[in-house]
């Protein structure tokens, strides 16, 4: 194989000694269900899809592909996709640790389990956030109408006043924090609970033990930068060409492992661990391109943007698009689950 970079492409020359194309095949090679030998007793199986599917790939990748082969000396397929090549990558002193979220953020916990108040205020802190702490939903009705706090998590059951009064009583009041986003904390919480507890004026539901993911989800929701930069978040007709090229089973299953990969790759953005910008650049970079492949251009361009930050040494854009990943993922999981693919 060999590899030719241009100005604004890239191009691979792959070639074979096999038995060559006889000249009147060679302009329908590509088609679905073409092979080179069409007796019933050839030699060599195959269903003649490998090539139509290696065009598929290649068309939604933006380039194309053909081939110039001799009959009985071989062949050589060429295909050619847009690419640009990568900027040296900045000198950096050390990892990047990237916390989730770009500001800090002023919560109040209203949570009466002294132990529970600790690792949540430990988390946030951890962060960068302010924490006020109440010690049951009386307080933290009170606090909650003297200041202005950008998030209340609020413990379900507690003495004095529970949860679900308490929020009702913030929501129903003129007080600073009237408006605040209020997330539930509890820890159990059926289906026709978590309805309630929205009825009830409460934004989100968060379960315990409080996981670190899911408190970072609540701390970046409403942060709709990034998703409101991408035009769409799904092109429905990526969707239907894998479709078209993989089959209906096929096609769940790589949508499960892409669904399993982004999510991976999310909770890895979001450790506690300070991480390589080369990793990070590498491990966006290819999510990005299987994006593409089931529609989500959306998620693929917020990848985008965290690539090219990282190459770039642009900390503080890596850490917001960092931030606002979560929830573009949430959007474009839900909307590729609605996709149905014709076919």
């Amino acid at each position: 194989m060999k590899v030719h970079w241009h100005e604004d492409e890239i191009t691979f020359d792959i070639k074979d000694t096999g038995a060559g194309i006889p000249l009147d095949q060679q302009a329908r090679i590509f088609d679905d269900f073409m092979t080179g030998n069409t007796a019933y007793d050839r030699e060599v199986g195959g269903t003649g899809l490998g090539l139509s599917i290696a065009k598929r790939f290649v068309s939604v990748l933006g380039g194309e592909i053909s081939v110039d082969s001799e009959f009985g000396k071989g062949s050589t397929f060429c295909f050619t996709l847009p690419a640009t090549r990568a900027a040296p990558e900045p000198e950096k002193d050390g990892p990047i640790a990237i916390p989730v979220a770009t500001m800090p953020l002023l919560v109040l916990v209203v949570e009466d389990n002294e132990i529970n108040r600790f690792v949540v205020r430990e988390m946030l802190q951890a962060d960068g956030h302010d924490v006020a702490e109440a010690r049951d939903g009386q307080q933290g009705v009170d606090m909650a109408a003297e200041k202005k706090f950008d998030l209340i998590l609020m413990d379900i059951s507690m003495p004095v006043l529970d949860g679900r009064k308490a929020t009702r009583r913030i929501r129903a009041g003129t007080g600073a924090s009237a408006a605040s986003r209020i997330a539930a904390l509890t820890a159990n919480a059926l289906p026709s609970e978590r309805e309630d507890f929205l009825a009830d004026g409460m934004d989100d539901v968060l379960t315990k033990p409080l996981k670190k993911s899911d408190l970072q989800r609540v701390l970046g929701h409403g942060d709709q930068a990034a998703l409101a930069s991408a035009t769409f978040l799904i092109n429905p007709a990526h969707s239907d060409e894998l479709f078209e090229v993989v089959g209906a089973q096929n096609y769940q299953n790589l949508l499960a492992r892409y669904s399993a990969e982004a999510e991976k790759l999310i909770d890895w953005l979001q450790s506690d661990s300070a991480l390589d910008r080369t990793d990070i650049a590498n491990e966006t970079h290819k999510l990005a391109g299987n994006s593409g492949l089931f529609g989500a251009v959306g998620f693929g361009e917020a990848l985008t943007v965290i690539e090219r930050a990282a190459k770039a040494g642009e900390d503080a854009k890596l850490i917001s698009a960092v931030a606002s990943l979560p929830e573009i993922w949430h959007h474009s999981k839900k909307a590729l689950a609605e996709v149905k693919p014709k076919g």
